[in-house]
């Protein structure tokens, strides 16, 4: 690798070592070599397109190009780099290769005397070429003035292109030019730049500290050879991890995995002591959490991919630390927790407190274990209705007694109990109790059995008796809410009430439920409730309750699909059975 050296002033490294050949250039040999093939064959165009992330070597090549085109030995896919136009091309002062900066010359009279001018003859090189950077920022008129003169250029005149957003140039203008897109840069071979740009200044650092500043950099060269400048600035010859942690405002990602596994083993104590010093240590809390949707990503992927991590940038120790993780959680829990991460990303542009949105994030990731998909929770279902143990509501789970032996409970400090007089004390049951065979030692004691309303025949007085009813129990704020409320109609399937304010309207909807339970219970079937806003028609009288027939259907087609879900069957069996809560609804792909 050449370098461009300097004994009067510093050069940043990004400078210094910028590459001065096709071969140096790394990370694109797509472009590079089709660029060798095109000088070998004779097959040069007079526009290209060059478009990718920031610092990933468009300007380079093009200077590189410029070079391998107007040497003293091109056009050459080996520029010499040493002859009098290689050497004004690497300073920046050749004349017959304008470097433009597009963003400062947009105007439709800079593109005028570029036009002007491109039909002179170079003044030594072969070729008169023009690299404009950042293109997309020209104006409109001036792509419009540029247009005649790209199409048609003269034989001895080149355009090079750069930019970082290709979807800003009008087509017109791609469709002169050859367009090449640059990739990012591995982590590895930034890693490895780094490397020998460090042996070469004589910088001690270690690999570890090297591969943190190349993660940061986010695939570009210019800006972790730009970070490096920074931290050498700042450690002098010894750099450590430590120290680039401590200047990039970085994490390692050992503090990744410190905090999954404070989540798993639910400390919440030592977690939320670590977040507070994470906010204390005045980094950036958004790449944080950044960083932390970064860890997650690759805990779920080395659990989906298995042996085939070749597309994960980490070392092989890293690998397997990452595997021993994730083996922790499931794959669906880990999909999971990449969507709260992402989720608290975003939450946090706008939070008032961002350590709030953190905290919340890490309680919720201790919580993680204990979520189910309804696919699970189905199975589980159909696991207990099949072994013939149907689950009991916690409102109708049996108060279950056990006897002590009279054994146990004979001590100095306690009376001995009569043998036909057994001891009981109450047991903790779950949430979801099956109902056992009761053992002999063991006693059950039911609840006295509710008063049970009558069924009543589904007719629009009933109706209309069973929702006064609602009202005159309702207490609190719903009874104004409820007053709102006008009964509308009703059929087989479904009630119908309206109410003239959207605000009413948004405070009842979370009552829906509650509604059809209790027209459902008090009629003997499934029914539905409806609300509307009113359309300024007073409807509620006249109507009349018509008779079930096989024909109709429910109205369902303004039901949202999300809720739909919610109002199936199984879905409700699950809520019901394990007093859960449906924290998204999701479209399955």
């Amino acid at each position: 690798m050449m370098s461009i050296t300097s004994e009067t002033e510093f050069l940043a490294s990004a400078r210094k070592w910028r590459p001065l050949k096709f071969d140096d250039l790394v990370g694109q040999s797509h472009v590079t070599t089709t660029l060798k093939n095109a000088i070998i064959k004779n097959r040069i165009a007079h526009a290209y397109l060059f478009t990718g992330s920031r610092g990933v070597g468009k300007t380079s090549l093009a200077r590189i190009f410029s070079m391998a085109l107007n040497c003293v030995n091109g056009p050459t896919i080996e520029p010499c780099g040493q002859c009098t136009m290689c050497e004004e091309i690497i300073y920046g002062n050749c004349m017959d290769v304008i470097e433009i900066d597009g963003a400062s010359n947009n105007s439709v009279e800079d593109v005028r005397e570029l036009r002007d001018s491109i039909m002179f003859v170079p003044a030594h090189a072969k070729y008169k070429i023009y690299i404009i950077d950042e293109v997309h920022m020209l104006s409109t008129s001036a792509f419009n003035a540029l247009l005649k003169t790209l199409e048609e250029p003269p034989a001895h005149a080149v355009f090079i292109f750069a930019t970082t957003e290709a979807h800003k140039v009008p087509a017109t203008i791609l469709s002169r030019c050859q367009r090449y897109d640059f990739r990012l840069i591995s982590q590895a071979i930034i890693t490895s730049r780094l490397k020998e740009i460090a042996q070469n200044d004589g910088i001690s650092v270690d690999d570890p500290a090297l591969r943190t500043i190349a993660r940061a950099g986010n695939g570009s060269m210019r800006d972790a050879q730009s970070m490096f400048d920074q931290v050498v600035a700042f450690c002098g010859d010894v750099v450590s991890l430590e120290q680039v942690t401590q200047i990039l405002g970085v994490y390692d990602r050992q503090i990744f995995f410190e905090l999954i596994s404070h989540a798993f083993h639910n400390r919440v104590a030592e977690g939320i002591q670590f977040l507070d010093q994470v906010i204390r240590d005045g980094k950036n809390v958004t790449y944080f959490v950044e960083q932390w949707l970064d860890h997650m990503r690759l805990l779920l992927l080395v659990r989906l991919l298995e042996e085939k991590t070749d597309v994960l940038e980490c070392t092989e120790e890293e690998i397997i630390r990452l595997r021993a993780q994730a083996e922790l959680y499931t794959p669906g829990e880990l999909e999971f927790a990449v969507q709260m991460v992402a989720e608290a990303g975003v939450k946090m542009r706008y939070a008032l407190s961002r350590q709030v949105v953190l905290e919340l994030l890490f309680i919720k990731f201790c919580r993680l274990k204990s979520l189910i998909s309804v696919d699970q929770a189905l199975l589980k279902l159909e696991e207990m209705q099949k072994n013939g143990f149907p689950a009991v509501s916690v409102s109708n789970q049996p108060v279950v007694m056990q006897k002590i032996s009279d054994e146990k409970n004979s001590s100095s400090h306690q009376p001995v109990q009569k043998q036909n007089d057994p001891v009981m004390k109450p047991v903790q049951t779950p949430s979801v109790l099956p109902q056992l065979p009761i053992e002999k030692q063991h006693a059950v004691i039911q609840p006295e059995p509710a008063a049970v309303a009558p069924v009543l025949e589904f007719t629009l007085e009933n109706v209309r008796a069973v929702w006064r009813e609602y009202g005159e129990n309702a207490t609190g704020a719903m009874v104004g809410h409820i007053q709102k409320l006008q009964l509308v109609s009703s059929d087989a399937n479904a009630i119908r009430f309206t109410v003239a304010e959207k605000f009413y309207l948004d405070l009842v909807k979370p009552k829906l439920r509650e509604l059809e339970e209790l027209f459902s219970k008090r009629f003997g079937r499934k029914v539905a409730v409806k609300l509307e806003l009113h359309n300024g028609e007073n409807t509620a009288g006249g109507t009349t309750v018509h008779n079930e027939t096989e024909h109709q259907k429910p109205d369902t087609e303004n039901i949202r699909p999300e809720d739909a879900v919610l109002r199936h069957e199984r879905i409700k069996d699950i809520i019901d059975t394990f007093n859960a809560k449906v924290i998204s609804v999701r479209r399955k792909e």
